[in-house]
């Protein structure tokens, strides 16, 4: 119900009881919607006036790191981030694309981040090295701690999934680790090639794979799996996560203060937790 209320000579209408709050609430979702106000429509609002828009263009394995991030950049009313997430050849696309004018990349190895540095897109010493990744051997979660070189040597013909090495990095490494631990050809039938890690994965869950080759970072996002075995770091070349500014971004300070935070400490736990390691002590770009 309504009271009314003038102690002090003023009117003033107050809803009483929990259960006609609760309406209002129901009718006011009521009229959002009526005018089209849905979750997607929210989340465009523009930032707060005078806050920085930035532009940043990630893997897709980032895109859940960043996004943490950027509400912790909003929080400090540093920044406010756009995020578009893409494999490599489409980052690339994004990156020269004069409409979007994005301010900051991240990228997985150092080919496009060089290429961006040829093209005069970004300063030679902008890269910066954030994290690193393992290659692993993943399997469905089991009581028992299996022996993974048993696990391959007896998997079947096409039962273990690997990333398409035509199309994508993690599958170049998959390759080369195979090589390199001597296991090529003894498994060469036993290969199921993918679209990319997450359909390697899926591949375990849908009952079309016993192991999968993928990073460590992919597999957090699947509780049902998990690494039975990591490579040796020599068998593949370092699976790195780069960063850099664009030379034209249109808000260089704040687009400095993204990158800062993601190598600060505040975002150490973050990083791990998504599954990726710490960056090596010195790497040359």
């Amino acid at each position: 119900m309504l009271q009314r209320n003038d102690r002090k000579g003023r009117r003033v209408w107050r809803v009483k009881g929990w259960p006609v709050r609760l309406l209002a609430i129901l009718l006011l979702i009521v009229a959002l919607s009526h005018f089209g106000w849905t979750e997607e429509v929210l989340e465009s609002v523009p930032a707060p006036a005078g806050l920085p828009v930035i532009t940043v263009l990630c893997a897709p394995g980032l895109q859940g790191l960043v996004e943490q991030v950027g509400n912790r950049l909003r929080m400090a009313r540093l920044a406010e981030l756009q995020v578009k997430s893409a494999p490599p050849e489409s980052l690339l696309m994004l990156s020269v694309d004069k409409k979007l004018n994005p301010d900051v990349v991240l990228t997985e190895g150092k080919d496009l981040i060089t290429l961006l540095v040829q093209q005069g897109l970004v300063e030679k010493t902008e890269p910066v090295v954030l994290a690193a990744d393992r290659l692993v051997l993943v399997a469905r979660v089991e009581p028992s701690k299996p022996d993974p070189i048993r696990l391959l040597k007896n998997a079947g013909v096409g039962r273990v999934a690997l990333p398409d090495p035509e199309r994508t990095i993690a599958g170049v490494h998959a390759q080369a680790a195979l090589r390199k631990i001597g296991m090529a050809k003894d498994l060469a039938s036993r290969l199921a090639i993918h679209s990319d890690a997450d359909a390697a994965l899926r591949a375990i869950g849908k009952g079309a794979a016993d192991l999968a080759i993928a990073y460590q970072s992919d597999v957090v996002r699947y509780p049902d799996l998990r690494s039975v075995m990591v490579f040796p770091e020599r068998s593949y070349l370092p699976i790195l996560y780069i960063g850099a500014r664009f030379k034209n971004t249109r808000h260089p300070q704040a687009a400095r203060s993204f990158l800062m935070m993601l190598l600060g400490r505040g975002s150490a736990q973050a990083w791990k937790t998504a599954g990726f390691s710490p960056p090596p002590l010195k790497e040359d770009m």
